[in-house]
């Protein structure tokens, strides 16, 4: 899915920052000069990860999935009855057998299409279906808690307000305010390392 930012510009930024102090680094133990070569494209493809390497390993170009994942299943976002997604990761057989007898599900435990990571993932789309209509069922938040409750990895789909107003967030000092010289005072987003 197209994430709406221009993530290969932000990471060609990351990319690029790596590789300045890399070369600082390595003049500061007295190596010569380096010629630094940086290409968006390169770095949109380095960021694809794992999913380049599968393709070179198999010749299979994955199909989209939108918001789920191409590991274990289920790994995807889900419709709650309050219009909220929540995002679920339960793709060991551990997490699978948490999850499913937190959300009233216990006969998806012993299902044969459902038994193992590997036939969840032939089986991806019934289960995908069954967890659909569960999930739309209750709202957001009394999912996340219950999953929660039995470690089962799991969070709200924040919108940018939403994200911002988040404990752990704010906590971090993600959203701060600044002085400008001849205006009024701004919120800006703070620096994620310190």
């Amino acid at each position: 899915m197209k994430s709406g930012l221009s993530l290969v510009d932000i990471l060609t930024g990351l990319y690029t920052s790596t590789a300045v102090l890399a070369a600082l680094r390595h003049r500061d133990n007295g190596g010569a000069g380096q010629h630094l070569d940086i290409s968006p494209v390169d770095c949109g493809i380095a960021s694809m990860s794992h999913y380049v390497e599968n393709f070179l390993v198999s010749g299979e170009v994955p199909e989209r999935r939108g918001n789920g994942g191409f590991g274990g299943i289920p790994s995807q976002a889900f419709l709650c009855s309050d219009g909220q997604q929540i995002f679920l990761v339960a793709t060991t057989n551990p997490q699978f057998t948490r999850a499913c007898a937190a959300v009233g599900q216990p006969d998806l435990i012993d299902d044969p299409r459902f038994n193992s990571i590997a036939a969840r993932i032939e089986h991806r789309l019934e289960l995908l279906d069954i967890l659909e209509k569960v999930f739309i069922q209750r709202p957001a938040r009394t999912w996340i808690e219950a999953l929660e409750a039995v470690d089962v990895p799991v969070s709200p789909v924040n919108d940018i307000r939403s994200a911002l107003e988040d404990p752990q967030v704010r906590h971090r000092q993600m959203q701060i305010s600044m002085d400008h010289g001849q205006l009024a005072r701004y919120r800006v987003y703070g620096i994620p390392c310190e």
